[in-house]
């Protein structure tokens, strides 16, 4: 029996040690972890110019990482269960379109003029998608485009979650009118 339970338990170490935590009843892999912290890693450096990250930066993005995978494990589903989508035509939108996100729009704002010119960024995200593979620096450009594109579709979802989570607050008038009454009544509070 003692030989079961210690060749179980090192089996269950065995697969803690690949799994960098749990969400939900989900396990998150040590090597999706990873591969998104380097992700993130090479859109930093890339954004900015950087040969490499100093300690801090480093932890800030596996810090960021961890709650980016919190958020996409839970509210996914959330989004699931509500139906809620980004159709492709929304995302084109909401990324090269007429309704373009703060975010990209900041991104091909000229810093010395304050000029956007959504015709330069759209040939510009074009370049970036049609790079050659061989090109480092074009592929890192386009692992940051396509990760702008997920946080404008994540950033979107939210929105309309939110906007169904306002329009669900509905007070009828003649509740709104007792609590006016009972607000103007003083309320004696004691704590035990």
């Amino acid at each position: 029996i003692v030989g079961d339970a210690l060749s179980s338990g090192a089996s269950l170490l065995n697969r803690s040690k690949n799994q960098v935590g749990e969400i939900g009843g989900e396990s998150i892999s040590i090597q999706e972890y990873q591969q998104k912290v380097a992700n993130n890693e090479e859109t930093v450096k890339s954004m900015n110019n950087l040969p490499s990250l100093n300690e801090e930066q480093q932890r800030m993005i596996r810090e960021n990482t961890w709650n980016q995978i919190v958020s996409e494990n839970i509210m996914q589903k959330e989004y699931e269960n509500l139906g809620l989508a980004v159709s492709g035509d929304e995302l084109y939108d909401f990324t090269l379109g007429e309704n373009m996100h703060p975010n990209i729009k900041q991104l091909f704002t000229d810093p010395q003029t304050g000029a956007f010119d959504k015709d330069d960024a759209r040939q510009r995200i074009q370049y970036i998608l049609n790079a050659p593979s061989d090109n480092m620096q074009a592929q890192a450009s386009k692992q940051y485009w396509l990760s702008m594109e997920d946080q404008v579709e994540a950033a979107r979802k939210q929105e309309k979650c939110n906007s169904l989570l306002m329009k669900g607050m509905f007070v009828p008038d003649e509740m709104a009118k007792e609590v006016a009454e009972n607000a103007s009544t003083t309320v004696d509070i004691s704590f035990i």
